[in-house]
């Protein structure tokens, strides 16, 4: 029996989670999944994620700036935006967005595989350190019942780097590799790739194609 389902998680994401994704639709898309049927991204609440044209090469790219142009992200021409800037605004979770004014600024995804490539940036205030802000968000996913795995990390000054997996309370496994960087103006960008543990292996490559794309512009 294939476990393939779109969990909108990563570190920032278990609330998003439990609130958008109730158990309903989840037991839905598993049932789904059992019968051989293909799902339906309206069922998740992702109407915005329709068609991805097959025809699309990865070698092309698509350029994310964000809005006060600070960071750039390069990312495969065949992923389909869901959703940036406002039209995101129900996708942060609420105390991060009041503590640190946390936003979400861009999602898309692709399908790859059998099951869904995500790419979520986000972009915050903190006033920790890059290992602190990796293990307040490790801290807070455990507090809402997703166990998580830091599995390696890079972390440097302005610039940190790692891989986690995490199991949800149903027993899927979601597997990312994070960024973070920080301007000079102590700005934080927060950078997620993330996919189902069984479609890792076919997602691998292309997240950290778009990591290493991903610099603060002006800024080496």
């Amino acid at each position: 029996m294939k476990k393939n389902i779109l969990i909108i998680s990563g570190i920032f994401l278990v609330i998003l989670a439990l609130a958008v994704i109730s158990n309903r639709r989840l037991e839905k898309l598993q049932n789904n999944l059992k019968e051989g049927t293909t799902f339906e991204l309206e069922s998740l609440g992702l109407e915005g994620l329709k068609e991805i044209p097959s025809a699309a090469t990865e070698s092309k790219t698509q350029m994310f700036i964000s809005p006060d142009g600070k960071l750039q992200i390069e990312y495969p021409a065949d992923f389909m935006v869901v959703g940036e800037g406002g039209a995101l605004m129900g996708l942060t979770p609420e105390p991060w967005a009041d503590k640190y004014n946390l936003e979400t600024l861009f999602f898309t995804a692709k399908m790859q595989g059998e099951g869904l490539t995500q790419l979520i940036v986000y972009r915050g205030n903190f006033n920790i350190t890059i290992p602190e802000i990796v293990s307040e968000m490790k801290n807070l996913n455990e507090e809402q019942g997703l166990q998580t795995e830091i599995i390696s990390s890079d972390f440097q000054e302005k610039r940190g780097v790692f891989e986690a997996r995490y199991k949800t309370p149903q027993g899927y496994i979601i597997h990312s590799r994070e960024k973070i960087l920080v301007s000079e103006d102590n700005e934080v960008f927060l950078i997620a790739g993330l996919a189902a543990e069984t479609n890792w292996p076919q997602s691998r490559q292309t997240i950290d194609k778009i990591l290493n794309s991903a610099t603060i512009i002006g800024e080496r």
